[in-house]
């Protein structure tokens, strides 16, 4: 132990929840986190079966996002589908 006093201070965020919808599950999966902290950084990834190829990951109002299969970002402060 050094011979000053050291202090540490504990920070909590909020975790939402990570919803991915996938309407055609015999075309590939999803693997992800079920939530994180709000302001941290996680991903999704996207693994197509057999005979499909990924071909890019969309928002609720269908932007395209990502042609990436691995997609990160940072969590915002709510859920997300």
């Amino acid at each position: 132990m050094e011979d000053y006093d050291i202090h540490y201070e504990a920070r909590f965020v909020k975790n939402y929840k990570i919803t991915i919808i996938n309407d055609f599950e015999e075309m590939g999966y999803v693997e992800s986190a079920s939530e994180c902290g709000a302001g941290l950084a996680t991903s999704v990834k996207a693994i197509p079966n057999d005979g499909y190829k990924f071909v890019y990951w969309c928002d609720t109002d269908l932007n395209v996002v990502s042609d990436s299969s691995q997609y990160s970002f940072t969590m915002p402060n709510n859920d997300i589908t």
